[in-house]
């Protein structure tokens, strides 16, 4: 499954104590996760992110940088200003529950899209 959106997040870390993975060069390995057992994560790490562009799931991704989610997403290269794409590509188990994102609040207007069938397009 392939996500693109703008800073995704779930809600809690899991229980037990253990650290729940992070996405790592715009990849996020949930393959292994337990998800009756640990619940929800967090999709932070690296993301895929080219700025100034907006891309849709049919576009030809050509990311020019990474991006640490959550973090100010122009942080090391612009003023407060401007508009990007972020990317980030989630593998799932097989068989899993039904899943859903929880966007935060952004005080800014956003897009998210995916290449699942399972998701619903949202904008704000």
């Amino acid at each position: 499954m392939g996500v693109i959106g703008w800073f995704l997040s779930a809600c809690q870390t899991p229980e037990g104590g253990g650290k729940p993975p992070r996405a790592q060069k715009g990849y996020l390995d949930l393959q292994s996760w337990d998800f009756a057992q640990h619940g929800n994560l967090n999709l932070d790490g690296q993301w895929h992110f080219a700025p100034q562009k907006l891309l849709s799931p049919r576009d030809n991704f050509q990311f020019s940088r990474w991006a640490t989610v959550p973090e100010l997403w122009h942080k090391g290269w612009q003023p407060g200003f401007g508009f990007g794409t972020y990317q980030l590509v989630i593998a799932l188990p097989h068989e899993h529950p039904p899943l859903s994102i929880r966007l935060n609040s952004f005080g800014t207007s956003y897009r998210f899209l995916s290449t699942s069938a399972n998701w619903r397009k949202m904008a704000r």
